[in-house]
């Protein structure tokens, strides 16, 4: 997979990894409503017309604020796996422990 810093670069591969799945389709832009205000996911991931996970793209992120950010996008939402690309890694939020933890790409591929 790679890094990657360009939204529709991932977009794409996503679209060529799910592309043998007829039920699973990659969405930019994605507007979602969070309580009380409309944001715009990176890239969405819907099964069967629903949203269930969402890759946000960051350049720079203070770690806590990118927590609070996924947390929200899945307490909210209902989209039940959520990842980050920040810098040269990828973040994955446990809902369980409520972290995030660094997750290798082959990883997050397998768990789509």
């Amino acid at each position: 997979m790679g890094i990657y810093k360009i939204e529709s670069e991932l977009a794409a591969l996503l679209r060529k990894k799910f592309s043998s799945y007829s039920d699973f389709t990659i969405v930019q832009e994605e507007p979602i409503r969070l309580e009380d205000m409309t944001i715009r996911l990176d890239i969405v991931i819907k099964y069967g017309g629903k949203p269930v996970a969402c890759v946000e793209l960051k350049a720079k992120e203070d770690l806590v604020h990118l927590k609070n950010h996924v947390e929200a996008i899945r307490k909210y939402s209902g989209i039940r796996f959520c990842f980050a690309v920040v810098n040269d890694s990828y973040k994955y939020y446990e809902s369980s422990s409520g972290i995030l933890v660094d997750k290798h790409e082959d990883d997050i591929l397998n768990m789509l």
